[in-house]
């Protein structure tokens, strides 16, 4: 059978039902449950993701240096992904 499952491709935690989806695949008794994230929702969603059975996450950097992860994602604070993933520590 399945005893891993990881959730990517575009930004997962842009879902709006990620949650829900989360939650039922956590009762599925994976031996691995895994997410890759680009961070930017962790602050918020690191917690409930935990409580809803996610395993481990993969965070995705572009950079650790401030004005290039700027430049790179166009939007992006290097801040607040780090800040998440704090969070979800």
């Amino acid at each position: 059978g399945t005893e891993k499952i990881r959730l990517t491709g575009g930004e997962p935690l842009v879902r709006k039902d990620i949650l829900e989806l989360v939650k039922e695949i956590g009762t599925y008794g994976l031996r691995d449950f895994a997410m890759t994230t680009n961070g930017s929702q962790l602050t918020t969603m690191a917690e409930p993701l935990r409580k809803a059975g996610m395993h481990r996450l993969n965070i995705s950097l572009d950079s650790l240096d401030a004005d290039k992860f700027r430049n790179i994602t166009r939007t992006g604070k290097l801040s607040h992904v780090l800040d998440g993933i704090d969070a979800a520590r």
